[in-house]
């Protein structure tokens, strides 16, 4: 198609020819990533363990309980509603797929949402057909839209949210009006993620103060409303007002220190990684052009802008590369539509993706296409032996496939199920810390990285075998993983059901004993 079937078409007829090249550009990506994780993997798998916290905690709430033990509460999902999502089918091989379905859904969803705000930035001149049909092109394959769904997490569906209010907002901001799936996401977003907070309630915000002051201060009531009623259950319950999960991901780095230095310590973590330090400037960029801007145009940087300032302050990158590309879709989408006639807008936004574009697809073809297969050969086989042969309960420093389909214990050394060893993380720990906890819960089996929490178990536990992935070629914590027991007897008991279990191991994988039969 040509610069000038663009500009020449309609404004309906631009919009849908964006939003059809995005959307096949970004099925494209994940089809192709998809295709070849399985291939490696042998089976359709996910790449993070995370995805099974999910589940396991919709398993949870299908049977009327908050958390992935019975009887004992825990928040372990980053998302508030995205479990919810999962409930359907519990427990079954036909659950383990809605993730996939949802992201295909938030996949498709998000590249539409970035087509239509491309063909808004052509409505508004700020940006010519020809480069609205490459941004449609790249730009989903570049921000790793697919990357993203991919996880098999919430975040596709978080990146779509976000989207949806900028496109929305933009429209307000022009006179179209609040349309009712603007004010859906208005609400949605921090639902999925608390990130969303931030751009919800200045969306908010804006409409207030451009003279809706009824109505902003009803849509902040509406943001606000479930996730504060989602915090009081949480404290009802015992827990924290944050899930564990969100505070094992933010104040752990910080265990120590004051609270201006954690702070100042994420800022700068944030900033030496190359997402955050583009984050940040795009997010300069756009509030700079804020004050070159008038009307909606600032207004809409302006919220881009600190919206984006905001995550690099207090939210996290990385984890696979999903946590920031909904702030960096917001920011780009923000400052092609408002960057204005004189192009400073849409370079910002070409300079990031040409930076970060080849960066997200250097890390997911090299790396991250490799971890199903990984996870099959690692948390899969742990899930399979506790499931299969030891029938008890277990600490563990992954929890997800350990916890879903299981109807035994699962401690989690991390924190993110077990609020106890939360706490105990927080407060310091030192060598045995985590003894007390697991003898309290009848622990006498554990299967952790040894160089993450060997030291955690205290006296009376033994190795009894490494667990290792040979070759390997994606990205987990660790590539061996020890069994340990507390005792002698339980250590007999473990070396005779690891013999049993080994038959069954897949190709790549080692078991290796340790000490004595």
């Amino acid at each position: 198609m040509s610069a000038g079937a663009v500009t020449g078409a309609s404004t309906g007829l631009a919009a849908h020819r964006l939003v059809a090249v995005a959307v096949m550009a970004a099925l494209a990506a994940f089809l192709g990533v998809e295709v070849l994780a399985a291939l490696a993997a042998h089976r359709f798998e996910y790449p993070l363990d995370d995805v099974y916290i999910h589940l396991a905690m919709a398993e949870g709430l299908a049977r009327g309980h908050l958390g992935v033990n019975p009887g004992e509460a825990v928040a372990a999902s980053s998302s508030i509603l995205y479990p919810v999502l999962l409930m359907p089918f519990a427990g079954t091989e036909a659950q383990r797929l809605l993730p996939l379905l949802w992201n295909a859904a938030g996949l498709v969803a998000g590249a539409a949402l970035w087509g239509l705000c491309l063909a808004e930035a052509w409505r508004a001149r700020a940006l010519p057909g020809r480069w609205a049909l490459g941004l449609a092109l790249a730009g989903p394959v570049a921000l790793n839209l697919q990357g993203v769904a991919f996880t098999g997490m919430e975040n596709g569906l978080h990146l779509a949210a976000s989207l949806a209010v900028v496109l929305g907002l933009w429209r307000f901001l022009t006179g179209r009006g609040v349309a009712a799936w603007f004010v859906a996401a208005l609400i949605l977003s921090p639902l999925l993620r608390y990130e969303g907070l931030a751009l919800s309630l200045g969306a908010a915000a804006i409409i207030g103060l451009s003279g809706r002051a009824r109505l902003g201060l009803g849509l902040a009531g509406a943001i606000l409303l479930p996730v504060v009623a989602w915090s009081l259950l949480l404290v009802h319950l015992g827990l924290p007002a944050l899930p564990g999960s969100v505070v094992a991901k933010t104040q752990l780095q910080g265990v120590g220190l004051s609270a201006p230095a954690a702070a100042a310590l994420r800022v700068i973590a944030n900033l030496l990684k190359l997402p955050g330090l583009v984050v940040a400037l795009l997010s300069l960029a756009a509030l700079g052009l804020a004050g070159r801007q008038a009307g909606p145009a600032r207004s809409l940087l302006a919220l881009a802008g600190l919206a984006g300032l905001a995550h690099v302050v207090a939210a996290q990158f990385g984890w696979m590369d999903r946590y920031e590309i909904y702030i960096l879709a917001v920011l780009c989408a923000a400052l092609v539509i408002g960057g204005g006639s004189e192009g400073l807008g849409r370079w910002a936004v070409i300079a990031a993706l040409v930076v970060l574009g080849p960066w997200y697809q250097a890390r997911l073809w090299g790396a991250y296409v490799w971890n199903p297969a990984e996870i099959g050969r690692q948390q899969a086989q742990m899930a399979r032996f506790v499931r299969d042969f030891a029938r008890e309960p277990v600490a563990v420093n992954d929890m997800g496939l350990m916890s879903w389909r299981n109807n035994e214990y699962v401690f989690d050394l991390w924190g993110l199920g077990s609020p106890e060893a939360l706490a105990a993380r927080r407060a310091g720990t030192a060598p045995g810390w985590a003894a007390p906890l697991l003898a309290r819960h009848g622990i006498r089996l554990a299967i952790i990285y040894e160089k993450w929490f060997g030291t955690a178990l205290g006296p009376g536990w033994q190795p009894v075998a490494d667990l290792t992935v040979l070759h390997p070629r994606g990205r987990l914590g660790d590539w061996r993983v020890t069994f340990y027991a507390q005792g002698a007897d339980e250590a007999r008991r473990v070396r005779t059901e690891l013999t049993e279990f080994a038959p069954g191991l897949p190709e790549g994988v080692a078991l290796s004993p340790r000490g004595q039969p």
